[in-house]
């Protein structure tokens, strides 16, 4: 027996509206007024550039920077920061218009200062050198001390100075188009800050004292982040590769054509000769797009990219809170630190990680909005609306995102699915099987078929023939049914609706790549290292290239030395820098304990209270099954990776055992001091191991 239908109704969306509270309706006006003075803010960048200077000085102090438009120097026209002792790179925003030299004013009791490098960095170009250290010269009360540094500029003040100064004449000038004025530039950041710290506070202001303890906590570990992300020593894997991709999108909206000569820098940057952008990869142009705006910091262009992900992850904390997510949801977060340290650098895996979350999240809370409207059991009012338009955004986002993370997309389509449709575990474990045997096939069908026949073949062909059989059953069965078959259609419309949001992406990047896969081939072969080009004879070419063509079995991956599956799980618990600093053994073993004692807990609770269905279980199982597949098939047919964070995303597909009821259950003790403990063990882990070695 089903619960009646709900009709939806727009008249009853508009009343729903204007019958809400005063304080929400300052909130939604806040929260839309901000993304349009944010959207603004991307419009009107223009191309701000900021003047940069590497230096070492033997006492802390200020430099003062004038700059020449071609009416002489002045005070109003310069801009002064604070200096520490020894190595410093400080940046100085250029005003509209053209430059035409640069005055530098140290302080007098500066001592020795050697100047590295003179640079402009823009908001649209790369940073570029715009002189040479030798280009400077000495305008008033300073002396070059070359003979303490040979090879380097080394200045000082002159004996007595009050106002030692050095000029620089630019023989370009150098030109920063402002479409606003730095005033009104300033009135805008201000107006955004201003109108999303209002929505904020009116937020916390309705939740328990809990919720904002909660809020509390996660600034604290968005500090950390930030920490971790400023820092000028931190080395991250692929970073360079990652960030030469977001750079394209700082002059363009669209995913480009891969021979484009334009791009040549791009692939060689790896010694694969690849690039991200041959991909469906949204996250560059949403990191390209928000650089622009936090480039106003004074940050350089790393930097810049790092506060992105930050960002991402105060972001994700805020939709989670806006959506009234259980606490469990925020429990996938403090599982390991390996996760925290992925918002803390750039790369392509934080902004799917984010997105995937939050529309599990939406999909799988027990109360949310999303499933019963679906079902038919309650109206599309104004929060189910926004849940419904949310979840759209996040699973189209994620379409158009790194390819480690589509187990995770059918991970959520299939559990939206199991809920909507009241499917059985025989059903959700056939869905599985299909899954694994789709992203098997994808990963390595062919090596798979070479290297074990008949073996595999058969097993495989047989599985999914009784799969798609009971699928089939079981799809001839509900669709009988009336009130099901309105749940498909409403099902279908929603999935629509996210493929309608990554469409764009896809169908510009099928028109400009024709042949896409022959013409990253040929990139490849072109830009790639010597041991790296795929003509390059096998036997020397990169040890961790394609090691199926090797003669590599699966079983000797996953044995010492190679160990794919035991080093995977440790960088997993937590990795740092390029895979260079580990937790130590007792810190796994125990973080390990706890894990498997928070999952068995989440288990029994879920079938004891009737939380977790059977189904479910099979979909998790599945899922997991995939993404740990996909990951190890990709290191065997293309290049050994055994990193954890190709893998994170197995974290939100346990969503499901940290999403279960503990109110009724004498369990919730052990659950949350098992919970509590794994945070303890994880801030330890990125506090003392990650900070010394990266800061």
């Amino acid at each position: 027996m089903h619960t009646p239908e709900r009709s939806f109704s727009a008249a009853a969306l508009v009343r729903e509206a204007r019958e809400l509270p005063t304080s929400r309706k300052v909130q939604f006006g806040c929260i839309i007024a901000a993304c349009l003075v944010l959207f603004a803010l991307v419009l009107v960048a223009g191309d701000r550039n900021t003047f940069v200077i590497d230096y070492r000085s033997d006492a802390k102090g200020s430099l003062q920077v004038y700059f020449d438009q071609g009416g002489g120097f002045s005070e109003q026209i310069s801009v002064r920061r604070p200096h520490r002792a020894g190595a410093n790179r400080l940046r100085f925003p250029m005003p509209p218009g053209e430059v035409v030299a640069v005055r530098i004013d140290p302080d007098a009791i500066a001592g020795h200062i050697v100047i590295e490098r003179l640079a402009v960095d823009g908001t649209r170009s790369r940073t570029r050198s715009i002189a040479s250290p030798h280009d400077l010269q000495i305008a008033n009360q300073m002396q070059l001390a070359s003979d303490l540094n040979p090879g380097l500029i080394t200045f000082a003040p002159s004996e007595g100075a009050y106002d030692p100064q050095l000029y620089l004449p630019l023989a370009t000038p150098v030109t920063s188009a402002h479409l606003l004025s730095p005033t009104q530039w300033r009135l805008l950041w201000g107006l955004f800050w201003t109108l999303a710290v209002v929505a904020t506070l009116i937020h916390f202001a309705r939740r328990a004292p809990p919720t904002r303890a909660l809020a509390v906590a996660a600034a604290a570990m968005i500090g950390l982040l930030a920490t971790l992300a400023i820092s000028d020593y931190s080395v991250n894997p692929d970073e360079a590769l990652h960030e030469v991709d977001a750079h394209y999108f700082k002059s363009h909206w669209a995913p480009p054509a891969l021979d484009d000569p334009a791009l040549a820098g791009n692939f060689q940057t790896s010694p694969y000769g690849v690039s991200y952008l041959a991909e469906w990869n949204v996250v560059y142009l949403v990191a390209g797009k928000s650089a622009q705006l936090l480039a106003s910091l004074g940050t350089d262009e790393r930097t810049t990219y790092r506060l992105v992900n930050v960002a991402l992850f105060l972001l994700m904390i805020a939709a989670l809170a806006a959506i009234r997510a259980p606490p469990g949801a925020y429990l996938i977060l403090l599982v390991t630190p390996q996760l925290w340290y992925l918002f803390s650098y750039f790369n392509g895996d934080a902004l799917p990680f984010a997105t995937g979350l939050i529309a599990a999240t939406l999909v799988l809370m027990p109360q949310g909005r999303l499933v019963p409207v679906l079902r038919g059991e309650a109206p599309l009012d104004l929060r189910a609306a926004g849940h419904l338009l949310l979840f759209c955004a996040c699973l189209g986002l994620m379409l158009i995102s790194k390819k480690n993370y589509w187990p995770v997309v059918a991970f959520i389509v299939l559990s939206l699915a199991a809920r909507t449709l009241d499917l059985r575990a025989p059903v959700a474990a056939a869905l599985a099987t299909l899954l694994v045997l789709v992203v098997a096939d994808m990963a390595a069908g062919s090596a798979l078929a070479a290297t074990y026949g008949a073996a595999i073949i058969v097993p495989a062909i047989l599985a999914g023939l009784v799969a798609i059989g009971v699928c089939a059953h079981a799809a001839i069965a509900l669709l009988r049914q009336q009130h099901v078959r309105k749940r498909v259609l409403r099902l279908a419309s929603t999935l629509g609706l996210a493929l309608l949001v990554a469409a764009p992406w896809i169908v510009i990047d099928q028109a400009r790549n024709q042949g896409k896969a022959e013409t990253v081939q040929l990139l490849r072969e072109t830009h790639a290292g010597g041991m790296f080009k795929p003509s390059h004879p096998l036997e020397e070419t990169y040890a961790g290239l394609r090691m199926y063509e090797k003669g590599h079995t699966l079983p000797q991956l996953l044995s010492p030395p190679l160990s794919w599956g035991e080093t995977s799980y440790r960088s997993f618990l937590g990795a740092y820098g390029y895979m260079e600093y580990f937790n130590s053994g007792t810190h796994n073993r125990l973080a390990t304990a706890l894990l498997m004692a928070l999952l068995a807990c989440g288990l029994v609770i879920g079938r004891a209270t009737g939380t977790l269905s059977g189904a479910q279980i099979f979909i998790c199982i599945g899922s997991v099954a995939a993404m740990l597949g996909a990951s190890l098939l990709h290191s065997w047919t293309y290049d050994f990776q055994p990193q954890g964070r190709y893998v994170l995303g197995i974290l939100i597909i346990l969503l499901p055992l940290a999403l279960v009821p503990l109110r009724a259950t004498r369990l919730k003790v052990l659950y949350t001091a098992l919970a509590i403990g794994f945070f303890a063990l994880s801030a330890w882990s990125l506090i003392f191991v990650a900070l010394p070695n990266l800061t």
